[in-house]
């Protein structure tokens, strides 16, 4: 599948893209950059420090569960259906698989202690998953 007009979206201004979304763009073209924006944004979730996740996210929920089913909901639902529209490279994917199977680890451990607040701030296993996210939104386009 071509993906032509995905790159020149991505290049557009932000003025450009809007009046592009309004006039130029199939239905089928804006649900996958629906899409794409809701693995980006999940991505970006993934990617901040501790006291940038606890601000994103509201009070009075568990944070690490939230942001790994943020990340199971949004980046791998959609990673196969974005890859085979060319929206996401190979590379973009191994990143998104070693984020998934350190959140993968994280649960096998059964340790409950690694989905606290405390883990989130200073557990490995989340600080790898940050680090591969940053990577991963360093290839992405931010189609804002």
């Amino acid at each position: 599948m071509n993906n032509n007009w995905f790159i020149e979206y991505c290049n557009m201004s932000k003025d450009e893209k809007e009046l592009y979304r309004e006039f130029e763009m199939d239905d089928s073209n804006k649900m996958k950059l629906q899409t794409y924006k809701r693995l980006y944004n999940a991505v970006t979730l993934m990617s901040l420090d501790y006291k940038q996740q606890i601000a994103a996210l509201p009070q009075g929920i568990p944070v690490p569960d939230e942001i790994a089913l943020t990340f199971d909901d949004e980046a791998i639902a959609f990673m196969e259906t974005l890859y085979k529209n060319n929206m996401l490279s190979t590379n973009d994917c191994v990143l998104i698989k070693k984020i998934d199977n350190k959140l993968l680890e994280i649960g096998e451990k059964q340790d409950e202690d690694l989905w606290t607040l405390y883990a989130l701030e200073h557990s490995k296993l989340w600080e790898e998953c940050r680090k591969y996210a940053r990577l991963l939104l360093s290839s992405l386009h931010n189609i804002e």
